[in-house]
């Protein structure tokens, strides 16, 4: 049992580490060692934790039904256990997958779910996430007011400007700002500026700068904060 648990933690480390040099094939393996290695030893934690790091992995080489099918077991397997965080967790890769295959009504009612459920060191990318789909829904009021909660959820987190978490959610909801309210544009763009740079300075391993490009992409903003 014992050596079980080790392997599932080693191998999920390995698919994050993978995952994050861009080399997406070796990281959705070692996820799935992982995944295999958490149901083997009735570890339902791991399980859905695992199951969300597909979710996440697999839209980059394509496989958005892939994509979804693990986010959503992520989130059933969460839910089973009653477990907030991963809860929350499961919910923003879902939202993310949802927006971008352009099912936007889902992928709001993921978010907001998310939301619900408020977990702190994802509050700030959930409602970012509600903040894009209420925006590709037309919904402009609740898109402005979803993107300054993001930034409060950032904001209230406790060391936050060295968190690239919060730092990419805010950069994220800065954007949907400079969409949202026009007449802010210069603010908001230099508070995009402060944030994706302290990002950048936290991190540039491949997949991750390409899984924030593939979300202001969803928002269809059109420039580089660079």
């Amino acid at each position: 049992m014992a050596h079980l648990t080790l392997a599932q933690i080693s191998a999920g480390h390995l698919g994050l580490a993978y995952y994050a040099l861009g080399r997406i094939p070796e990281g959705i393996r070692y996820y799935e060692q992982a995944l295999a290695n958490a149901r083997e030893i009735g570890n339902r934690y791991g399980e859905t934790g695992w199951l969300a790091g597909l979710a996440q992995a697999l839209p980059a080489q394509g496989d958005l039904a892939a994509a979804l099918s693990n986010a959503q077991e992520s989130l059933r397997v969460a839910q089973e256990i009653h477990n907030p965080d991963r809860i929350s967790n499961a919910g923003t890769p879902l939202a993310l997958i949802h927006t971008g295959a352009g099912y936007f009504a889902a992928a709001l009612t993921a978010a907001e779910t998310t939301c619900a459920d408020n977990c702190p060191l994802n509050n700030a990318a959930a409602h970012a996430l509600r903040g894009i789909a209420a925006w590709r829904l037309g919904q402009a009021a609740t898109a402005r007011e979803a993107f300054h909660a993001a930034c409060a959820a950032a904001h209230a987190v406790p060391g936050h400007s060295a968190l690239y978490g919060q730092l990419d959610a805010l950069s994220l909801a800065y954007c949907g700002l400079i969409l949202a309210e026009p007449e802010q544009r210069a603010a908001h763009l230099r508070a995009v500026r402060t944030a994706f740079g302290a990002a950048r300075a936290i991190t540039d391993a491949p997949s991750i700068v390409a899984d924030r490009q593939r979300r202001l992409d969803l928002l269809e903003v059109g420039f580089s904060p660079g």
